[in-house]
């Protein structure tokens, strides 16, 4: 094990925060830093307002006006085109003036050590050169993989190629990868000899609610769903299936909790019964999971976003298995969410975007206790042992080569 870092350099698109998913995993890792250990750069979207705790208000933060990385799709030859001048010419002159700022930045705080998120082709372009000009040790940390970002964006196919290339170069030079699933950690691992540590999704151990047996008693049987999504087609099979039931499990009438961004995509159906109660807290957004019946955890079909079901990770179940309900997955075979639980038997599987098929699940999840109870309890144990921040600790100090013990102890 080698000395805490003097002063570690974190490069990311948003900083340590508590109202984006990316921010709030990094504020669950700066909180085990000891104070005046971390600076940061943030090459951000300039429309994103982020909400830093008074706790880590001591971390110095430099923002820049992140360039533009989404391009139109005027059809192939003008939407090429247009990726490939506006890439070019963030590469060539947008990036370099970054990279000044970034290095003045680092230099006034006497930084030793980099720690880059490669989130988006702006930071994978970035890390590279920003490790070179300051000469120190990086270690990289992945969310999503790249071609999430490069599809989204209608990046042109040469601008794709260098980002790539950039980001295999990235994780080359990395001491230690964090990567946001255990397939993730395996695959980078394989494919780029990078020495790879699996961050999944927190919660402090006392969030957690006792596993339950059965639904709440009542007229209404409730469906919750928490933060984004990402694709129309698990949402609308989820809602076909409950208009094929007409919007009855179990002789009880069914409602959807909504919390987090609004969906907006049920426009199709006139009678149905979402409510909807927008951003809580972590601490707010558990209790409410329990104050529900069945959670549902959609992750996306379409085969062109296959690496991505096959390696991120949903943060919204570490919240949902914290909750002590049942997990109703609804996703591909091959998604890393959909092979934790099942390895440790912790919810309902779904793999299906037929509406029988679904509607048939989740009577049989709200009809037979057994399987209520048992995806309850074995939910709740997978999170007290896999999705907590006591294992997070340990895993962060594995990420930094340093003892556990010099990092702040979890409160």
């Amino acid at each position: 094990m080698k000395k805490f870092p003097k002063k570690i350099l974190l490069l990311s698109p948003v900083p340590p925060c508590s109202n984006y998913s990316g921010g709030l995993v990094l504020e669950h890792l700066a909180r085990f830093l000891p104070k005046g250990s971390l600076v940061c750069f943030a090459v951000m979207n300039n429309l994103l307002k982020p909400d830093i705790p008074d706790t880590l208000k001591w971390i110095p933060v430099e923002y820049y006006n992140k360039p533009n990385e989404g391009w139109p799709a005027f059809g192939f030859r003008i939407g090429t085109t247009i990726s490939l001048l506006g890439e070019t010419y963030t590469r060539t002159i947008v990036l370099p003036k970054i990279i000044k700022k970034i290095t003045t930045f680092a230099k006034k705080h006497q930084v030793d050590y980099l720690w880059s998120i490669l989130d988006g082709q702006t930071t994978i372009n970035l890390a590279v050169p920003v490790a070179k000009k300051l000469n120190v040790p990086m270690i990289t940390e992945i969310w999503d993989p790249p071609e999430w970002y490069l599809k989204i964006n209608n990046l042109d196919g040469i601008s794709r190629s260098i980002v790539m290339r950039n980001f295999a170069t990235a994780l080359r030079l990395s001491q230690k990868l964090g990567a946001a699933s255990r397939p993730m950690a395996k695959k980078y691992h394989e494919d780029y000899g990078v020495e790879a540590i699996s961050f999944l999704p927190s919660l402090q151990k006392y969030l957690g609610f006792k596993p339950t047996k059965k639904p709440h008693p009542g007229k209404e049987l409730i469906i919750a769903v928490a933060g984004q999504l990402y694709s129309q087609d698990e949402w609308n099979g989820l809602l076909g299936a409950l208009h094929f039931l007409g919007w009855k499990i179990a002789g009880r009438k069914v409602k959807i909790r909504v919390l987090g961004n609004w969906f907006g995509i049920y426009q199709v159906y006139k009678d149905v019964n979402i409510e909807y109660l927008g951003w809580r807290s972590q601490e707010e957004t558990v209790k409410i999971m329990n104050d529900s019946d069945i959670l549902y955890c959609p992750y996306i079909f379409d085969r062109n976003y296959k690496k991505i079901s096959e390696l991120s990770f949903p943060s919204k179940l570490a919240t949902y298995l914290a909750a002590g309900r049942p997990v109703f997955f609804h996703g591909p075979e091959y998604a890393s969410p959909a092979h934790f639980l099942k390895e440790y038997q912790a919810g309902m599987l779904c793999h299906s975007l037929d509406k029988k098929k679904i509607g048939q699940m989740l009577t049989e999840l709200a009809k037979n206790q057994k399987l209520y109870a048992t995806f309850s309890a074995n939910g709740h144990e997978a999170f007290r042992k896999y999705l907590t921040m006591d294992i997070l600790h340990q895993k962060f100090a594995e990420f930094l080569a340093i003892e556990e013990k010099e990092l702040l102890p979890v409160k």
